[in-house]
């Protein structure tokens, strides 16, 4: 399994994405943009320990043979503007912070 973590819109991870479908590649789209709407559950200790769970679907982590990231910094999407829900500025940002640390692991 390949995350492809990022904006699916933008070229390079559009490019990717329709690659792993022709390659006909396991691969889940986090989409960095619904990041309030994904959660993640890991150990940071042992890192294949965990599930990342995107758009309702547990992958646990130990099934992620890799990963590509492609993201741009959380508080510059457009959904941390005034006047989102502070719930939903902090639960993104967590979720970002806790990826990018399993991601470094």
């Amino acid at each position: 399994m390949i995350v492809l973590w990022g904006i699916p819109s933008e070229p390079p991870l559009r490019l990717a994405i329709e690659s792993a479908r022709r390659a006909g590649l396991e691969h889940v789209v986090v989409n960095q943009r619904d990041a309030a709407h994904h959660d993640l559950d890991v150990d940071l200790t042992r890192r294949t320990h965990g599930t990342l769970v995107v758009d309702g679907v547990e992958i646990p982590l130990g099934d992620i043979d890799g990963i590509y990231v492609r993201i741009m910094e959380p508080d510059r999407l457009p959904e941390h503007r005034p006047g989102t829900p502070a719930h939903r500025i902090e639960r993104s940002a967590a979720f970002h912070a806790m990826l990018l640390d399993w991601v470094e692991v």
